[in-house]
């Protein structure tokens, strides 16, 4: 099992419309994918155009300044299920 962490780094001032603009442009192409976000696979998601033209969007708003993203294993006693 591989748990994704991710870290947004957003402009100040910017958190409102990047969460709006997910919200209305990527979380439905998201969760139709990979269903609700926890530990998912992406293959679908990337190549559906609803979530092609939210990444568009997102990059012409420019709100994301960076994004890290970290695949880490559970440790034998971590209280996620497997």
């Amino acid at each position: 099992m591989l748990v994704d962490h991710r870290t947004y780094r957003i402009r100040p001032g910017f958190v409102g419309p990047y969460l709006d603009l997910y919200e209305k442009q990527g979380f439905a192409a998201q969760t139709r994918h990979i269903g609700q976000p926890l530990a998912y696979k992406r293959a679908g998601m990337t190549a559906d155009p609803e979530w092609q033209n939210y990444l568009r969007m997102n990059t012409e708003a420019g709100n994301l300044l960076e994004q890290r993203t970290c695949l880490i294993t559970p440790a034998k006693f971590a209280p996620i299920k497997r």
